[in-house]
């Protein structure tokens, strides 16, 4: 009957850490979701908040990248910049 419990314990420890992880993570996109609304004027359209929400991720998964290394640096973006400015 111990190593019943025990596997069941095993088989449920894993659900329960990612299911915390999952809540938090809705928690969080909820907070970040409300805080554009709260920052928008009062007369606003669901697309003006899509836009906004859109560009707040792209702009989340861009910093992402670059803390990951895997941004251009200022000098090589310059360089490209100069051959289509000129």
């Amino acid at each position: 009957m111990t190593a019943v419990r025990a596997s069941t314990q095993d088989r449920i420890f894993p659900i329960r850490e990612s299911t915390a992880t999952i809540v938090a993570e809705v928690f969080q996109c909820k907070n970040k979701v409300m805080a554009v609304v709260l920052e928008l004027p009062e007369e606003v359209d669901v697309d003006a908040l899509t836009e906004r929400l859109y560009l707040l991720q792209h702009i989340d998964e861009a910093e992402k990248e670059i803390a990951a290394g895997k941004g251009i640096p200022h000098d090589e973006v310059r360089r490209r910049l100069a051959k289509w400015l000129t």
